[in-house]
């Protein structure tokens, strides 16, 4: 078995994470080996260690295998558990499973109608797993051009089709609901099935 542990180190623009990697068998363990590395490769090679072989990995909208949403350039990493992906949690009832190049249209008018300020932790041209409900808000509110947002198809969970199918309408933490059905259309014009 091999086990990581990162710590955020202090950079510039690219969050670098100081990881500490070793091997044990049968309870006896090597020593760890720590190396430096961005937070998208450390969450690269972690996704990729946990789905070898593993029937349930997430899958994106394409049917591949689901591809971190948080790049190097990033200033936070994505995810309702900060995994950098966009993954499936039952827990999460926002449904946090859209992967978004952020606009600044979009955290405006997601901050002043919807009392969702994201400005904290994503900014303009910045990567972000956004909710269900916030997505269909954008695509309510500008159904031609989603608010300036660019949906990652390999990076946005497929579970996402199965929300909107299941769900007639979302609501955000303001109170205002969004209907899914205008949803899923845009999400399967720009990902088809």
């Amino acid at each position: 078995m091999v086990t990581m542990v990162a710590r955020i180190l202090p950079c510039l623009h690219i969050p670098v994470l100081a990881v500490a990697t070793w091997s044990c068998f049968d309870g006896e363990c090597d020593e760890p080996v720590e190396t430096t590395e961005s937070a998208t490769a450390f969450v690269q090679r972690s996704i990729q260690m946990t789905k070898v072989g593993d029937p349930d990995a997430s899958t994106g909208l394409s049917g591949r295998p689901l591809l971190p949403c948080t790049s190097d350039n990033d200033t936070s990493v994505a995810g309702w558990t900060r995994s950098g992906s966009c993954d499936w949690d039952a827990s999460d009832s926002g449904y946090h499973e859209v992967c978004v190049t952020m606009s600044d249209k979009f955290l405006q008018d997601s901050a002043s109608q919807d009392n969702n300020d994201l400005s904290g932790v994503v900014q303009p041209g910045g990567h972000w797993c956004i909710c269900a409900w916030a997505f269909a808000s954008a695509v309510e509110r500008d159904p031609q051009n989603i608010e300036g947002l660019q949906l990652v198809c390999d990076s946005t969970n497929s579970k996402l089709r199965e929300v909107y199918l299941t769900h007639i309408n979302l609501t955000s933490p303001s109170g205002l609901t969004y209907e899914s059905k205008a949803a899923l259309a845009k999400v399967n014009q720009l990902c088809p099935p």
